[in-house]
């Protein structure tokens, strides 16, 4: 199937989660090795790959590659990760995805319980073009909860752009999951721009602060 035979739209997401998901921890690599074909002087006229869409426009492609290696593949998309034990979050979750969509931007949902589980790979994909990330953690013995601790460190792997990050989390809980967070994405380019903590559901007064911190940032 030739690339100019389908809408390139429909098929870009199974394009960035392939490349985000496989190659990139070594993004810095599609750069350098973008530009030694390009100091080559060759005359490329189709891209052939062993899978995949076959491309007879073949800059279209090496120019999406080079955006996802330099980082400048962005969408006015917020991802939001959070995982529930006892689901009290869920309110302030909905409150925040709907106040990022009256302001323009997309959302991407994906919350981890005991009955939902995402992909990992579909979290890194959505990440990689996101404006904003936001992740709603709870505890676990004095630690950020496992399920989030191992998609941070995924991200911080796989994804790893110069994207800021709200924590939501529960009143009391909030110093120490941003210093452990904090720990977990060090060395990266994440940053934590703010820390909002609640008392069980959120309150009209939380309610604020949420669209306080995302007005920065919208």
């Amino acid at each position: 199937i030739y690339a100019d035979e389908i809408d390139f739209d429909k098929y870009e997401p199974f394009i960035r989660k392939y490349t985000s998901t496989v190659v990139g921890a070594y993004k810095n690599y599609i750069i350098k090795n973008i530009d030694k074909i390009k100091n080559l002087g060759l005359e490329i006229n189709m891209i052939l790959p062993g899978h995949g869409l076959l491309w007879r426009d073949p800059e279209k492609i090496i120019d999406y590659f080079y955006k996802i290696g330099n980082e400048s593949l962005k969408s006015k998309k917020v991802t939001i990760i959070y995982n529930s034990m006892y689901g009290l979050i869920d309110p302030a979750i909905e409150f925040t995805k709907d106040f990022i969509e009256k302001n323009g931007y997309e959302t991407r949902i994906f919350k981890c319980t005991d009955k939902e589980r995402p992909y990992i790979s579909d979290i890194i994909s959505e990440t990689t073009d996101s404006s904003l990330i936001i992740y709603g953690i709870s505890t676990y013995e004095n630690d950020v909860f496992p399920i989030a601790k191992y998609i941070l460190s995924m991200l911080s792997n796989k994804v790893n752009n110069k994207v800021p990050i709200i924590i939501i989390t529960s009143y009391g809980w909030g110093p120490v999951v941003k210093q452990k967070v904090a720990s977990i994405i060090k060395g990266t380019k994440f940053t934590i721009t703010d820390s909002i903590e609640f008392r069980g559901t959120h309150s009209k007064e939380d309610e604020k602060k949420i669209e306080e911190v995302l007005a920065k940032l919208l």
